[in-house]
């Protein structure tokens, strides 16, 4: 597809179906990265105004909760992790 002929829609088409909506970091990366190309090639007169200007990102996902580490899970990690032998010849 041609530069002038690429519409918004295109590129939220990308974010929503090809990239998905449960990859929000993803989805906020290429909209940085195709908003920095499309002012490059606006700021070139390849292209009379951006198509990326007002690209919307998913719904940004709720943080988990933080669950405080316990003594009893700390020591249980202890018991699973073998000792290391390092090799320093």
């Amino acid at each position: 597809m041609k530069l002038e002929k690429v519409q918004p829609s295109d590129l939220q088409n990308i974010i929503y179906s090809n990239i998905g909506t449960d990859k929000y970091r993803t989805c906020q990366y290429f909209r940085t990265v195709i908003k920095q190309a499309f002012a490059r090639a606006v700021k070139e007169r390849l292209i009379i105004e951006s198509p990326a200007d007002d690209l919307e990102l998913p719904e940004k996902p709720h943080k988990k909760p933080f669950i405080k580490p316990t003594m009893a899970g700390i020591l249980s990690l202890y018991k699973v992790m073998k000792p290391v032998a390092l090799d320093i010849s």
